[in-house]
Order: C-alpha cells, then structure tokens, then sequence
C-alpha cells in the first residue's frame, strides 16, 4: 500500500530557490539587499535560538526577521528540522513554508511582467505545446501559485514522486477518487507525470492516472469545450487553462509509465485524441485484458495509420479468444476472437462496407466514428475463414493506396 509522506524536502531546494530570487532581483531591490545581510551564518544561528526563547515577544521578533531574510535563512531552517525540539521544529518548518511561498509569489509576478523573458519551473514542458501568450502564462501561473512544493519537485526531479503522492492525498478524500476536480489540480499532477527525468513507480503512475481520468471526465467544463478549448463559448485566463491542460494530456497518454492503458486510453477517447493508438496498441499487445481489447482496435480504427495497419493485419491468424462461446438465435455456437476484431478493424480503416464481409454494420458515434465491433462467429469456422480470405484477395489490388510506397524498389518487393 503506498504511503503519503509529509517530510519536508532536503535542502537541495535551496538551489531552486536562489535561482527563483535571481529572476526578480530587478524588480525587488529589497531582495538583494536581503542577500547581502543575510550571509552571517552567526546571525543565523542567533535566529534559530530565537525561534526556541523562552519569551513569546522574542520568538515573534525571531521569525520576522527569519523571515524577511527570505532564501539565506532556508540552509539553517532546514537544518532546525533535524531538532529534537519539537516547538522548534514546528516554527522551522512554517518558515520554510512562508519563505518558499514568498519566493514563488515574486517569482510569478516576473514571470507575469508584460515581455517578460523569465521562466518558471516546468514552463518548458508546457511552452513547447502550447502559445506562449499572456492568457497562458497566466494560467500557468495559477497552476503553481501557492504551491511551492510543487514548483520545487518540478525543478528537482528526485522530488516528482512524493509530490505526486503528496498531491494524490491532497485531493483524495478518505481513499476515494473527488467527483470533480479542477483542470488547475490536474494540470498539476500531469506536469509531474510527464516530466522527462521523473522516475516513479509503475503502482503511483496507476493511482495517479485514475486522478487523472476523473479530472478529465468530470473536469468543470463540458468535454466539447476541453477537445477544443479556443471554441468560441471559452474565452481569456479559463481557456488557456484547458488548453494547457488538453496539452499536457495529449502528451502523458502516450507515456507507458504515466497510467495504466486503459485509463489513458479512455482519457484519450474522450478528448477525441490520436495519441489514444499509443495505449490502444499496448493493450493489444499485452492481450492481458480481453474485455478491453475491443476498445483498443476501435481507437486504432479511428485513428491509426499504415504502421498500426500493418500491425494489425499480421493478427488475422491470432485465434486469442476474447469472449466466451455463446449461442445466438439460430442455436449456432459462437466466440469472438482477436482475429475478428482484427478484420474488422481493417475494414473500417479501408472505409469498406461491412456488409461485403457478411457482418452488420458497425455502430458509430454522433461524429461518425465507429464506437465498437460487436462481432462474432459460428463455432464451425467457415464464415470466419471466407471473411479472412476476402480481406487477403482484396489487399492484394487496393491495399497499397493505404500504405506508403517504398522508395526504392528492392528485389523481391512486391510493388
């Protein structure tokens, strides 16, 4: 069972935090003269015994002052954590918490600066997706105001896991998934799963991608205007936060460590997303679900291409049973196998008629797009085996349309 620690972070944040400060120098004079004052390691010390005074008008005095020193006072706070003084260790920590907080907030207000140049931990995940305009910096801003941690974890890699749990158990009430969450909290949970150094265990990227899912199922907009943010119901700081947020999930369905398939698979489908081949072929080829690798070639239908094509007919021979034999009106014995998922999938990717293969068309949403293959056949094989040889002599003429030509023709390439 995973745990939800509530240790404070080791001191390496100082690095983080010194760097915020640097970024808002100009704008704050007060800061670099803090600097300057600050590096007395004596004084220091005289603060921290402060902190612990027996006098409430000296410990007041002592945290002032800590606290107007801002970053140069974290490496001994840090330190005061390690105290047996449990009083002492109490104040250290709401220090740690105010000055982190006080350097975020200086930090946005550069970042927000019109023409601004500065940056923000895990900005550039989210620049290389998505405009950088004022609206999206904005929204970006308000998905790390207040929250220090996780600027922090965004900066220092090592952090991404317990911030990831820290942030599943701020938003999980008694074990259980919130019916609805905010695009600002998932957005900040996926910016921790995609990131490119974060290393966490495949059982956190589970739970964390059923947050995600919930986020994006129950999010506070209807899902029309979370597939197209800039339609024109949305408008100014609430668009740029789902249009972040639509960024962000687009990449971390494609990421196998992020979630499980099936989870990023349903967020994929939802959003109407062609990144959901990623998952969809996972499953697959995992053939460790039966009951979801329906889902996943009807993704792959919709949305996949020549290579996912060429993957799928090299199934057309998997026998992988992936229903249990039932009867049908006429008494015949039926089953569903990958192999007639496979076909099926084919069909639709060739935008051929069903019916010429003996099956019911498919179903499909209000969009047009096949929502599922409901198929099956008799137990006696034939109609499965007439099926399979139908879709091998019509590739052989058309097939080539649907896949790109080599370049240069190799001895032996059928062309």
């Amino acid at each position: 069972m995973l745990s939800f620690p509530r240790s404070r972070p080791p001191a390496r944040c100082i690095g983080l935090l010194t760097a915020l400060l640097l970024a808002v120098v100009a704008l704050h004079p007060c800061y670099a003269d803090t600097q300057r004052k600050s590096s007395d390691p004596a004084k220091a010390e005289a603060l921290i015994q402060g902190l612990r005074s027996p006098s409430f008008q000296a410990r007041l005095q002592a945290e002032t002052d800590c606290r107007q020193w801002g970053d140069e006072m974290l490496p001994a706070l840090n330190e005061a954590l390690k105290s047996s003084d449990p009083e002492l260790r109490r104040r250290a920590r709401l220090l740690i918490e105010r000055i982190e907080n006080d350097l975020l907030s200086d930090s946005l207000n550069s970042f927000l600066q019109p023409g601004s140049n500065s940056s923000l931990p895990g900005w550039s995940i989210v620049e290389d997706m998505v405009h950088d305009t004022p609206e999206v910096r904005a929204a970006y801003a308000s998905i790390l105001k207040g929250n220090a941690e996780l600027s922090r974890a965004l900066a220092h890699p090592d952090d991404i896991p317990n911030e990831i749990q820290r942030e599943l158990q701020n938003r999980n009430l008694l074990g259980t998934i919130p019916r609805t969450i905010s695009p600002a909290d998932t957005s900040a949970l996926l910016l921790l799963l995609i990131h490119p150094d974060a290393n966490y265990s495949a059982d956190l990227g589970e739970i964390a991608s059923r947050m995600v899912w919930a986020g994006v199922s129950h999010a506070e907009i209807d899902v029309e205007t979370l597939r197209n943010p800039s339609r024109p119901q949305s408008s100014g700081k609430s668009a740029a936060i789902l249009e972040i947020l639509h960024a962000l999930v687009t990449r971390w369905v494609t990421i196998p460590r992020g979630g499980t398939p099936h989870d990023r698979l349903l967020t994929a489908s939802r959003l109407a997303l062609p990144e959901a081949v990623v998952p969809a072929m996972e499953i697959i080829q995992q053939k460790d679900t039966p009951h979801l690798i329906g889902n996943a070639f009807v993704a792959i239908a919709n949305y996949g291409g020549a290579d996912e094509m060429a993957i799928v007919e090299s199934m057309l021979d998997d026998s992988f049973e992936l229903s249990s034999s039932r009867k049908n009106d006429d008494d015949n014995t039926m089953s569903t196998q990958l192999r007639d998922v496979a076909l099926a999938t084919l069909i639709e990717m060739t935008h051929q008629d069903p019916k010429q293969y003996d099956l019911k068309p498919f179903p499909r949403d209000s969009e047009g797009r096949v929502s599922a293959f409901p198929i099956g056949f008799s137990s006696d094989g034939d109609l499965r085996k007439q099926a399979i040889e139908k879709w091998r002599a019509w590739s052989v003429v058309h097939l080539r349309k649907y896949r790109p030509q080599p370049l240069q023709a190799v001895e032996g390439t059928l062309l």
